[in-house]
């Protein structure tokens, strides 16, 4: 019988034991829906995420880097415009803006596919619509930081030594201002994974996402008790990964210095 395969007969003890038993040893199980163990499926789909994430989160900054350089600290309406746009970036919906980005540049323009998981190409859609709402987050805190540090005497010391505006931003002043961003970002893994569930439905992509929605929809415990756990690990190593950039971009951090 299917309750005496799957152990469902037993004491829930038991069956707790049985499952940390298994898990200890990487068995995670069987899926319900698609009859193949669950690190299988976890393996053949955990790189389309993990490459939509990282896509999303290099964009996000890129984003940051250039739109807050150019407009934080300068004239007040300059200023306040880039506030606003990311303010309004934050606030935009990922599930709007995917089908938006889709509508005007897959339909509309023709420029990228609409659907699919193989190349750049396909990648690129996707990518902006976590993207976006990212970098409005990330870019909040940054300005802040940015138009603090600017006022900073170190700041004012490179400038009297004739370098030209950009330089003092980007060699100077913005290494010290990133800090909170990078806080951030390992804080937005959890969003970013919300965020492929909605990606890969719309886009029609391969990745955990898409399959954590088919596993919740068919009661696939198994399928989707693994999928939290890699997204749990996952989250792990990216707050581990954020401490060690932290300390990389401000070595002072490492040496307790004030």
């Amino acid at each position: 019988m299917i309750t005496q395969e799957l152990g469902l007969d037993k004491p829930l003890i038991v069956q707790y034991a049985v499952y940390l038993g298994k898990l200890l040893h990487g068995d995670l199980g069987v899926s319900y829906s698609q009859h193949l163990p669950v690190t299988k499926v976890l393996a053949d789909q955990s790189g389309a995420t993990l490459q939509l994430m990282v896509c999303a989160i290099l964009l996000a900054w890129s984003l940051v880097l250039t739109w807050t350089v150019l407009t934080a600290g300068r004239r007040s309406w300059i200023s306040t415009l880039g506030s606003f746009v990311e303010t309004m970036a934050a606030a935009l919906p990922q599930f709007w803006l995917a089908i938006i980005l889709v509508s005007v540049f897959a339909f509309g323009m023709h420029l990228f596919p609409p659907t699919g998981s193989n190349g750049i190409r396909t990648l690129i859609l996707p990518s902006l619509a976590l993207a976006i709402p990212l970098a409005g987050f990330i870019g909040q805190v940054t300005r802040e930081s940015l138009e603090v540090v600017l006022e900073e005497p170190f700041v004012l010391s490179a400038r009297a030594r004739g370098l030209s505006d950009l330089a003092v931003r980007y060699r100077h002043a913005l290494r010290h201002s990133v800090l909170p961003g990078i806080s951030l970002s390992a804080w937005a893994i959890g969003s970013l994974v919300s965020g492929a569930v909605v990606a890969e439905l719309i886009f029609s992509r391969e990745g955990l996402g898409r399959q954590l929605f088919q596993a919740v929809q068919k009661q696939d415990m198994p399928l989707t008790v693994g999928i939290t756990l890699v997204v749990s690990v996952g989250y792990i190593a990216a707050n581990f990964l954020s401490d060690v950039v932290y300390r990389l971009v401000d070595p002072r951090i490492s040496r307790g210095a004030p």
